[in-house]
Protein backbone atom coordinates (compact mmCIF):
# COMPACT_ATOMS: atom_id res chain seq x y z
CA UNK A 1 0.00 0.00 0.00
CA UNK A 2 0.90 3.50 -0.59
CA UNK A 3 1.87 3.41 -4.55
CA UNK A 4 4.56 1.66 -4.96
CA UNK A 5 8.01 0.13 -2.74
CA UNK A 6 10.63 2.06 -4.35
CA UNK A 7 9.66 5.05 -3.33
CA UNK A 8 8.71 3.76 0.05
CA UNK A 9 11.96 2.29 1.13
CA UNK A 10 13.65 5.82 -0.24
CA UNK A 11 11.59 8.30 1.84
CA UNK A 12 12.19 5.93 4.99
CA UNK A 13 15.44 6.49 4.39
CA UNK A 14 15.31 10.19 4.33
CA UNK A 15 13.31 10.45 7.24
CA UNK A 16 15.38 8.91 9.22
CA UNK A 17 18.37 10.73 8.27
CA UNK A 18 16.22 14.37 8.89
CA UNK A 19 15.28 13.23 12.16
CA UNK A 20 18.39 12.60 13.35
CA UNK A 21 19.46 16.15 12.57
CA UNK A 22 16.07 17.96 14.02
CA UNK A 23 16.15 18.22 17.61
CA UNK A 24 19.77 20.20 17.74
CA UNK A 25 18.83 22.22 14.89
CA UNK A 26 14.74 23.00 16.33
CA UNK A 27 16.79 23.73 19.82
CA UNK A 28 19.44 26.52 17.72
CA UNK A 29 16.20 27.68 16.08
CA UNK A 30 14.34 28.20 19.05
CA UNK A 31 16.55 29.78 20.81
CA UNK A 32 17.53 32.28 18.34
CA UNK A 33 13.98 33.14 18.03
CA UNK A 34 13.22 33.39 21.53
CA UNK A 35 16.50 36.32 21.91
CA UNK A 36 15.17 37.62 18.94
CA UNK A 37 11.96 38.45 20.48
CA UNK A 38 13.07 39.50 23.56
CA UNK A 39 15.02 41.93 22.62
CA UNK A 40 12.60 43.11 20.17
CA UNK A 41 10.40 43.43 22.97
CA UNK A 42 13.16 45.70 24.77
CA UNK A 43 13.81 48.16 21.76
CA UNK A 44 10.09 48.02 21.27
CA UNK A 45 9.52 49.22 24.97
CA UNK A 46 12.30 51.72 25.13
CA UNK A 47 11.51 53.10 21.64
CA UNK A 48 7.51 53.71 22.57
CA UNK A 49 8.37 55.04 26.17
CA UNK A 50 12.00 56.91 25.67
CA UNK A 51 10.70 58.60 22.27
CA UNK A 52 8.00 60.56 23.44
CA UNK A 53 9.45 61.33 26.95
CA UNK A 54 12.21 63.09 25.05
CA UNK A 55 9.49 64.94 23.05
CA UNK A 56 7.88 66.42 25.45
CA UNK A 57 7.42 63.80 28.86
CA UNK A 58 9.43 64.47 32.09
CA UNK A 59 11.89 61.98 31.12
CA UNK A 60 13.56 64.28 29.23
CA UNK A 61 15.18 65.99 32.13
CA UNK A 62 16.56 62.38 33.27
CA UNK A 63 20.05 63.74 32.46
CA UNK A 64 19.42 67.15 33.67
CA UNK A 65 17.77 70.37 32.57
CA UNK A 66 18.71 74.18 33.68
CA UNK A 67 19.96 73.90 37.19
CA UNK A 68 17.87 70.70 37.68
CA UNK A 69 19.57 67.03 38.35
CA UNK A 70 17.93 64.20 39.46
CA UNK A 71 19.72 61.61 41.55
CA UNK A 72 21.46 58.48 40.98
CA UNK A 73 18.55 56.62 42.74
CA UNK A 74 15.44 58.29 40.23
CA UNK A 75 18.13 57.66 36.83
CA UNK A 76 18.28 54.01 37.57
CA UNK A 77 14.59 53.33 38.48
CA UNK A 78 13.69 55.44 34.80
CA UNK A 79 16.34 53.04 32.73
CA UNK A 80 15.87 49.47 35.25
CA UNK A 81 11.60 50.00 35.10
CA UNK A 82 12.00 50.68 31.12
CA UNK A 83 14.44 47.50 30.72
CA UNK A 84 12.20 45.18 33.10
CA UNK A 85 8.94 46.50 31.02
CA UNK A 86 10.66 45.46 27.70
CA UNK A 87 11.69 42.12 28.77
CA UNK A 88 8.63 41.62 30.11
CA UNK A 89 6.94 42.58 26.54
CA UNK A 90 9.56 40.49 25.16
CA UNK A 91 8.56 37.32 27.43
CA UNK A 92 5.08 38.30 26.32
CA UNK A 93 6.49 37.97 22.72
CA UNK A 94 8.22 34.29 23.52
CA UNK A 95 5.34 33.06 25.00
CA UNK A 96 3.20 33.86 22.44
CA UNK A 97 5.19 32.10 19.53
CA UNK A 98 5.55 29.01 22.31
CA UNK A 99 1.78 28.88 21.80
CA UNK A 100 1.73 28.67 18.29
CA UNK A 101 4.44 26.22 17.91
CA UNK A 102 2.50 24.05 20.15
CA UNK A 103 -1.03 24.23 18.51
CA UNK A 104 0.25 23.94 15.08
CA UNK A 105 3.10 20.74 15.98
CA UNK A 106 -1.04 19.67 17.46
CA UNK A 107 -2.56 20.21 14.20
CA UNK A 108 -0.06 19.05 12.16
CA UNK A 109 0.03 15.67 14.91
CA UNK A 110 -4.09 15.10 14.59
CA UNK A 111 -3.90 15.42 10.36
CA UNK A 112 -1.02 13.05 9.73
CA UNK A 113 -2.83 10.69 12.09
CA UNK A 114 -6.50 11.26 10.38
CA UNK A 115 -4.54 10.10 6.66
CA UNK A 116 -1.86 7.90 8.28
CA UNK A 117 -2.40 4.34 6.80
CA UNK A 118 -3.41 1.30 8.84
CA UNK A 119 0.36 -0.36 10.17
CA UNK A 120 0.66 -4.17 8.88
CA UNK A 121 -0.22 -6.19 11.59
CA UNK A 122 2.47 -7.69 13.99
CA UNK A 123 3.63 -11.06 13.61
CA UNK A 124 2.94 -11.77 16.91
CA UNK A 125 -0.94 -10.96 16.41
CA UNK A 126 -3.38 -13.90 16.50
CA UNK A 127 -5.87 -11.64 14.12
CA UNK A 128 -6.26 -12.27 11.16
CA UNK A 129 -5.31 -9.65 8.60
CA UNK A 130 -8.85 -8.44 8.35
CA UNK A 131 -9.94 -8.26 12.22
CA UNK A 132 -6.67 -6.39 12.35
CA UNK A 133 -7.63 -3.59 10.21
CA UNK A 134 -11.08 -3.59 11.28
CA UNK A 135 -9.49 -3.23 15.18
CA UNK A 136 -7.30 -0.65 13.87
CA UNK A 137 -9.76 1.33 12.00
CA UNK A 138 -12.10 1.26 15.65
CA UNK A 139 -8.95 2.72 17.52
CA UNK A 140 -8.84 5.66 14.82
CA UNK A 141 -12.59 6.26 15.80
CA UNK A 142 -13.94 5.13 12.62
CA UNK A 143 -17.64 2.77 13.21
CA UNK A 144 -19.41 0.27 12.12
CA UNK A 145 -22.65 1.56 10.11
CA UNK A 146 -23.88 -0.76 7.81
CA UNK A 147 -23.62 -3.27 5.24
CA UNK A 148 -23.70 -2.39 1.62
CA UNK A 149 -24.79 -4.69 -1.30
CA UNK A 150 -23.25 -3.44 -4.43
CA UNK A 151 -24.54 -4.54 -7.74
CA UNK A 152 -22.57 -6.00 -10.67
CA UNK A 153 -22.86 -3.33 -13.54
CA UNK A 154 -23.57 -4.70 -17.26
CA UNK A 155 -19.58 -4.12 -18.49
CA UNK A 156 -17.80 -5.53 -14.61
CA UNK A 157 -17.31 -9.41 -14.30
CA UNK A 158 -17.70 -11.09 -11.07
CA UNK A 159 -20.88 -12.33 -8.71
CA UNK A 160 -23.99 -10.23 -9.32
CA UNK A 161 -23.22 -8.22 -5.57
CA UNK A 162 -20.33 -7.96 -3.65
CA UNK A 163 -21.32 -7.27 0.33
CA UNK A 164 -19.06 -5.37 2.21
CA UNK A 165 -19.18 -3.40 6.21
CA UNK A 166 -18.74 -0.11 6.06
CA UNK A 167 -16.80 1.70 8.47
CA UNK A 168 -16.68 5.69 9.03
CA UNK A 169 -15.36 8.80 10.55
CA UNK A 170 -16.34 11.37 12.19
CA UNK A 171 -16.27 14.58 9.38
CA UNK A 172 -13.59 17.39 10.16
CA UNK A 173 -13.70 20.82 9.06
CA UNK A 174 -10.16 21.45 8.05
CA UNK A 175 -10.31 24.42 7.21
CA UNK A 176 -13.07 27.29 6.24
CA UNK A 177 -13.44 25.44 3.14
CA UNK A 178 -12.20 22.02 3.46
CA UNK A 179 -14.43 18.77 4.75
CA UNK A 180 -12.40 15.72 5.41
CA UNK A 181 -13.82 12.33 6.07
CA UNK A 182 -12.19 9.00 6.47
CA UNK A 183 -14.10 5.64 5.89
CA UNK A 184 -13.28 2.45 5.01
CA UNK A 185 -15.21 -0.90 3.17
CA UNK A 186 -14.15 -4.42 4.56
CA UNK A 187 -15.50 -7.22 2.01
CA UNK A 188 -16.72 -10.46 2.54
CA UNK A 189 -13.47 -12.56 1.44
CA UNK A 190 -11.08 -10.26 3.04
CA UNK A 191 -10.66 -7.17 0.00
CA UNK A 192 -10.74 -3.98 1.36
CA UNK A 193 -10.67 -0.50 0.56
CA UNK A 194 -9.45 3.02 2.78
CA UNK A 195 -11.16 6.11 2.03
CA UNK A 196 -9.79 9.73 2.50
CA UNK A 197 -12.28 11.98 1.30
CA UNK A 198 -11.34 15.75 1.09
CA UNK A 199 -14.12 18.31 -0.76
CA UNK A 200 -12.67 21.60 -1.46
CA UNK A 201 -16.22 23.90 -1.57
CA UNK A 202 -17.52 27.41 -0.78
CA UNK A 203 -14.24 29.59 -1.53
CA UNK A 204 -11.98 26.62 -2.68
CA UNK A 205 -15.12 25.44 -5.79
CA UNK A 206 -14.00 25.56 -9.25
CA UNK A 207 -14.81 29.03 -11.09
CA UNK A 208 -17.69 29.30 -12.29
CA UNK A 209 -17.94 28.14 -16.05
CA UNK A 210 -13.98 27.27 -15.85
CA UNK A 211 -11.97 24.14 -16.14
CA UNK A 212 -8.70 25.15 -14.84
CA UNK A 213 -9.25 27.71 -12.06
CA UNK A 214 -10.67 27.88 -8.49
CA UNK A 215 -12.81 30.69 -7.45
CA UNK A 216 -10.53 31.62 -4.24
CA UNK A 217 -12.82 35.22 -3.72
CA UNK A 218 -10.55 35.71 -0.37
CA UNK A 219 -7.81 36.49 -2.58
CA UNK A 220 -9.91 39.01 -4.44
CA UNK A 221 -8.96 36.47 -8.11
CA UNK A 222 -9.38 32.98 -9.17
CA UNK A 223 -6.66 30.91 -8.53
CA UNK A 224 -5.10 27.88 -10.76
CA UNK A 225 -6.35 24.42 -9.40
CA UNK A 226 -2.66 23.07 -9.18
CA UNK A 227 -2.18 26.08 -6.66
CA UNK A 228 -5.35 25.13 -5.00
CA UNK A 229 -4.69 21.83 -4.14
CA UNK A 230 -1.12 21.97 -3.43
CA UNK A 231 -1.56 22.32 0.66
CA UNK A 232 0.27 20.42 3.57
CA UNK A 233 -2.87 18.61 4.43
CA UNK A 234 -3.94 17.60 0.48
CA UNK A 235 0.14 16.24 0.24
CA UNK A 236 -0.10 14.04 3.40
CA UNK A 237 -3.74 12.32 2.77
CA UNK A 238 -2.33 11.57 -1.05
CA UNK A 239 1.07 10.84 -0.32
CA UNK A 240 -0.50 7.99 2.21
CA UNK A 241 -2.83 6.30 -0.23
CA UNK A 242 -2.42 4.04 -3.38
CA UNK A 243 -4.58 5.97 -5.59
CA UNK A 244 -6.14 9.25 -5.90
CA UNK A 245 -9.45 9.50 -7.59
CA UNK A 246 -10.62 13.28 -8.80
CA UNK A 247 -14.05 13.65 -9.46
CA UNK A 248 -15.53 16.38 -11.50
CA UNK A 249 -18.96 18.58 -10.36
CA UNK A 250 -20.54 21.13 -12.19
CA UNK A 251 -23.31 23.68 -11.06
CA UNK A 252 -26.48 23.89 -12.23
CA UNK A 253 -25.94 27.09 -13.80
CA UNK A 254 -26.05 26.26 -17.13
CA UNK A 255 -23.62 27.81 -19.53
CA UNK A 256 -25.28 26.69 -22.96
CA UNK A 257 -26.36 23.08 -23.66
CA UNK A 258 -26.34 20.59 -21.01
CA UNK A 259 -24.23 18.73 -23.07
CA UNK A 260 -21.94 21.78 -22.72
CA UNK A 261 -21.74 21.34 -18.73
CA UNK A 262 -21.46 17.60 -18.87
CA UNK A 263 -18.12 17.93 -20.66
CA UNK A 264 -17.08 20.89 -18.10
CA UNK A 265 -17.69 18.02 -15.27
CA UNK A 266 -15.38 16.05 -17.43
CA UNK A 267 -12.58 18.46 -17.97
CA UNK A 268 -12.65 19.34 -14.51
CA UNK A 269 -11.98 15.47 -13.72
CA UNK A 270 -8.89 15.33 -15.33
CA UNK A 271 -7.40 18.73 -15.02
CA UNK A 272 -7.69 17.65 -11.29
CA UNK A 273 -5.83 14.64 -12.87
CA UNK A 274 -3.43 16.22 -14.29
CA UNK A 275 -3.09 18.57 -10.89
CA UNK A 276 -2.33 15.81 -9.31
CA UNK A 277 0.06 14.55 -11.65
CA UNK A 278 2.16 17.77 -12.37
CA UNK A 279 2.45 18.23 -8.42
CA UNK A 280 4.11 14.58 -8.34
CA UNK A 281 1.39 13.56 -5.59
CA UNK A 282 0.99 10.59 -7.24
CA UNK A 283 2.00 9.37 -10.08
CA UNK A 284 -0.51 9.02 -13.97
CA UNK A 285 -0.67 5.46 -13.23
CA UNK A 286 -2.45 5.96 -10.22
CA UNK A 287 -4.94 8.84 -11.24
CA UNK A 288 -8.61 8.14 -11.66
CA UNK A 289 -10.86 10.70 -12.91
CA UNK A 290 -14.26 10.74 -12.79
CA UNK A 291 -17.34 13.19 -14.40
CA UNK A 292 -20.74 13.05 -12.30
CA UNK A 293 -22.22 16.02 -14.36
CA UNK A 294 -24.26 18.68 -13.61
CA UNK A 295 -26.31 18.95 -11.12
CA UNK A 296 -29.76 19.44 -11.79
CA UNK A 297 -31.82 20.98 -8.93
CA UNK A 298 -31.47 24.89 -9.18
CA UNK A 299 -30.69 27.17 -6.96
CA UNK A 300 -30.76 30.91 -6.66
CA UNK A 301 -28.62 30.66 -3.48
CA UNK A 302 -24.31 31.90 -4.54
CA UNK A 303 -23.07 29.19 -1.68
CA UNK A 304 -25.39 26.26 -2.89
CA UNK A 305 -24.13 26.69 -6.49
CA UNK A 306 -20.36 26.75 -5.60
CA UNK A 307 -21.00 23.71 -3.51
CA UNK A 308 -22.27 22.07 -6.63
CA UNK A 309 -19.42 22.44 -7.86
CA UNK A 310 -16.75 21.57 -5.32
CA UNK A 311 -13.63 19.89 -5.55
CA UNK A 312 -12.88 16.33 -4.58
CA UNK A 313 -10.35 14.27 -4.03
CA UNK A 314 -10.70 10.92 -3.15
CA UNK A 315 -7.04 9.13 -1.64
CA UNK A 316 -7.87 5.09 -1.61
CA UNK A 317 -5.35 2.63 -0.28
CA UNK A 318 -6.46 -0.83 -1.78
CA UNK A 319 -6.49 -4.41 -0.54
CA UNK A 320 -7.24 -6.83 -3.13
CA UNK A 321 -9.69 -5.51 -6.27
CA UNK A 322 -11.62 -2.03 -5.85
CA UNK A 323 -14.30 -1.80 -8.54
CA UNK A 324 -14.97 1.97 -9.35
CA UNK A 325 -18.29 1.69 -9.04
CA UNK A 326 -18.21 0.35 -5.41
CA UNK A 327 -15.92 3.78 -4.76
CA UNK A 328 -18.84 6.01 -5.96
CA UNK A 329 -21.49 4.89 -4.97
CA UNK A 330 -19.99 5.07 -1.24
CA UNK A 331 -18.61 8.52 -1.38
CA UNK A 332 -22.04 9.20 -2.55
CA UNK A 333 -23.33 8.41 1.09
CA UNK A 334 -20.30 9.51 2.86
CA UNK A 335 -20.04 12.80 1.49
CA UNK A 336 -22.91 14.50 3.89
CA UNK A 337 -22.20 18.54 2.77
CA UNK A 338 -25.44 20.34 2.03
CA UNK A 339 -25.81 21.03 -2.07
CA UNK A 340 -23.15 18.14 -3.01
CA UNK A 341 -25.33 15.19 -3.59
CA UNK A 342 -24.19 12.74 -5.84
CA UNK A 343 -27.26 11.44 -6.98
CA UNK A 344 -28.62 14.64 -8.18
CA UNK A 345 -26.28 14.94 -10.54
CA UNK A 346 -26.93 14.42 -14.26
CA UNK A 347 -25.02 10.82 -14.94
CA UNK A 348 -24.94 10.26 -10.91
CA UNK A 349 -23.79 7.22 -9.51
CA UNK A 350 -24.68 5.15 -12.49
CA UNK A 351 -23.52 6.46 -16.03
CA UNK A 352 -20.17 8.55 -14.86
CA UNK A 353 -17.60 8.53 -17.11
CA UNK A 354 -14.32 7.07 -15.93
CA UNK A 355 -11.06 8.68 -17.03
CA UNK A 356 -7.53 7.21 -17.11
CA UNK A 357 -3.94 7.29 -18.89
CA UNK A 358 -3.86 11.36 -17.60
CA UNK A 359 -0.30 12.75 -19.22
CA UNK A 360 1.40 15.51 -17.22
CA UNK A 361 1.49 18.68 -18.74
CA UNK A 362 -0.74 21.30 -20.15
CA UNK A 363 -4.53 21.22 -18.78
CA UNK A 364 -6.25 20.01 -21.81
CA UNK A 365 -9.03 18.43 -19.66
CA UNK A 366 -10.34 15.51 -20.95
CA UNK A 367 -10.04 16.12 -24.90
CA UNK A 368 -8.20 13.04 -26.03
CA UNK A 369 -8.02 11.15 -22.85
CA UNK A 370 -9.22 7.47 -23.42
CA UNK A 371 -12.88 7.09 -21.38
CA UNK A 372 -14.27 4.35 -20.12
CA UNK A 373 -13.96 0.78 -21.95
CA UNK A 374 -15.85 -1.93 -21.01
CA UNK A 375 -13.57 -4.57 -21.86
CA UNK A 376 -10.73 -3.02 -19.72
CA UNK A 377 -10.65 -4.14 -16.35
CA UNK A 378 -7.79 -1.60 -15.87
CA UNK A 379 -10.17 1.05 -16.10
CA UNK A 380 -13.22 -0.26 -14.05
CA UNK A 381 -11.08 -1.66 -11.01
CA UNK A 382 -8.27 -0.33 -9.01
CA UNK A 383 -5.76 -3.38 -8.22
CA UNK A 384 -3.56 -3.58 -5.29
CA UNK A 385 -0.33 -1.93 -6.19
CA UNK A 386 2.50 -5.07 -6.22
CA UNK A 387 5.38 -3.73 -3.14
Amino acid sequence: MGGGAESVGVEAVATVSCNMAKPSANRTRHIMLYVSLVLAGVVATIAAVWIPTLIGGPGQMVFGKGEYAPDDLLKVGFFATLLIGGLAVGLNFVIQARIQEEYDALKEATEVEQVAPTPPRPTSSTQTEQQWRIAENERRGLRFVSRLEFERDEDEEGPDTRAAALYVGEEFQQSNNLWFRRAALEYEGGASIDLKIAVLYGDESWQRGSEEHVAQRRRGRPVHVEKAIDTPFMRRALAQSDYAVCLGLASSEMSGLAQLNEELSDHRAVNLCRAVANLRLKETEYVRGVGLGYARSSTELEDMATRQRAIVVVGVDVIGNLYVSDLVRSVAQLITLNGVKFADYSRGVETYSVFKEVTLGAYTGARNVRTVDGNDDSFLVLKEPEN
